[in-house]
Parts: structure tokens; sequence; C-alpha cells
């Protein structure tokens, strides 16, 4: 987002809180009691939020995923046994 996009949802979400949650002092913008009361709540539902969409981590070496490979003779040839000899060592439950 531009700082300006923000500078406008900001001013939206001042205006929906009837509160200005920031003010300008001599220092920069410093945060209101209000902003500041919110803080926790809102880190909370946003780190729910991130877990809610986050897609799951992939852990070769407790995956016990199934996967098909399509290939070449020739790239069978010159990869499946390197392949394999990783995939037992890095993930041994995969098939």
């Amino acid at each position: 987002m531009s700082q300006s996009d923000v500078s406008h949802s900001l001013a939206r979400l001042c205006e929906m809180l009837e509160n200005d949650l920031f003010v300008r002092t001599a220092t920069g913008m410093q945060p209101t009691t209000r902003a500041l009361t919110m803080a926790p709540q809102v880190r909370k539902a946003l780190r729910t939020l991130e877990a809610a969409v986050e897609l799951p981590t992939f852990v070769p070496a407790t995956s016990t995923e199934q996967f098909t490979l399509a290939a070449n003779d020739f790239t069978t040839m010159v990869l499946a046994s390197p392949l394999l000899k990783l995939l037992s060592r890095e993930a041994p439950s995969i098939d």
C-alpha cells in the first residue's frame, strides 16, 4: 500500500471508531490511549487470522504423503537412483 492509501485507511478507521488513534507530537506520531488499549487485541486477532490462512509446512522427515512422478526413460535412468537415495534419507515415510 502507498502512504496515501494507508493514510486514507487510517482516516476511515479513526472515523469508524470515533477516535484519532494517533496524534502528532514534536517527536512524531504517537498512539492515543485507545490505540494502546486496542493493540494487544488487534495483534491477537491478526495472529489468529494468519494461522487460519497459513499453509501447512511440509516436513519431509515426518511426511506420509504419496507422490506420483512422471518422467521419460532417460530422465528416470539418470535421476531415479539418486532421487530415491535422497528420499529414503530425508523422507523415509513417503510413498
